[in-house]
C-alpha cells in the first residue's frame, strides 16, 4: 500500500520533465524548418528560435542591427570607454575640486600672456602700418604712384594685425573653454569622489 503512490509521483515527475523540455527551431542552410530538443551544431543562417513545450517562442534569435544602430552602438562604446579613462584620469590627477581650481588659473595665466604679447605686437604693428601710410600719401601728394614693394609691405603689415587680432580673439575662446572645463572637472570629480 505504502507504494501505491510511487507510480502517480513518477507520473509527476516525467510531465515536469517534459515540461522543462527545451526545443528549437530554425531554418537550415537548404531553406527547410528544423525542430529539435537540441540547438543546431553549426550556426543556420537564420538563426534559432527556443520554444517552449507548447511551441511557443520563448526566446527569438537576435535581430540584426541596421547601419545607424551599429554606428550608434559604436560610438556609445567609445563615449563610455572615453569617460572610463577619463574619470580615471580626473581621479589620479586631483584629489579634491581646490586643486582643478589651481591648474585652472595656471592654464587662464599662461593664455592671458600670451594676449598681452599679442597687444604689444599689434601696437608695434599698428605703427608700423601708420608709418607706411604717411609715406604712401607722400607719394600721393607729389602726384606719384607708391611703389609695388611699399604697397606690398602695407598689405603685409595689414594681415599681421588682422592675424593678431584673430589669434587674441582665438585665445579669449580658450579662456572660456578652460574655465567650462575646469567647473565640469569639478562636478564630476564630486560625483566621483562621492561614490
Amino acid at each position: 500500500m505504502k507504494y501505491s503512490g510511487l507510480p502517480v509521483a513518477l507520473a509527476f515527475l516525467l510531465v515536469a520533465v517534459s515540461a522543462q523540455a527545451q526545443l528549437y527551431r530554425w531554418v537550415d542552410d537548404n531553406g527547410q524548418v528544423q525542430y529539435s530538443d537540441k540547438p543546431p551544431v553549426t550556426g543556420p543562417k537564420k538563426g534559432v528560435s527556443e520554444l517552449d513545450s507548447q511551441g511557443i517562442v520563448r526566446k527569438a534569435p537576435a535581430q540584426p542591427l541596421s547601419p545607424e544602430e551599429k554606428a550608434k552602438q559604436e560610438a556609445d562604446r567609445t563615449q563610455a570607454v572615453d569617460r572610463e579613462r577619463r574619470d580615471r584620469a580626473l581621479l589620479q590627477s586631483f584629489s579634491n575640486t581646490h586643486e582643478i581650481d589651481v591648474l585652472r588659473d595656471r592654464q587662464i595665466e599662461s593664455v592671458q600672456g600670451v594676449i598681452q604679447t599679442n597687444a604689444l605686437r599689434r601696437q608695434s604693428s599698428e605703427a608700423k602700418l601708420e608709418r607706411l601710410n604717411k609715406q604712401v600719401e607722400l607719394f600721393k601728394k607729389r602726384g606719384k604712384e607708391p611703389p609695388a614693394d611699399l604697397a606690398g609691405e602695407v598689405a603685409a603689415a595689414q594681415k599681421e594685425i588682422a592675424d593678431i587680432n584673430a589669434d587674441t580673439q582665438a585665445k579669449q575662446v580658450a579662456i572660456q573653454s578652460i574655465r567650462q572645463r575646469a567647473e565640469d572637472d569639478k562636478k564630476r570629480l564630486t560625483e566621483l569622489l562621492a561614490r
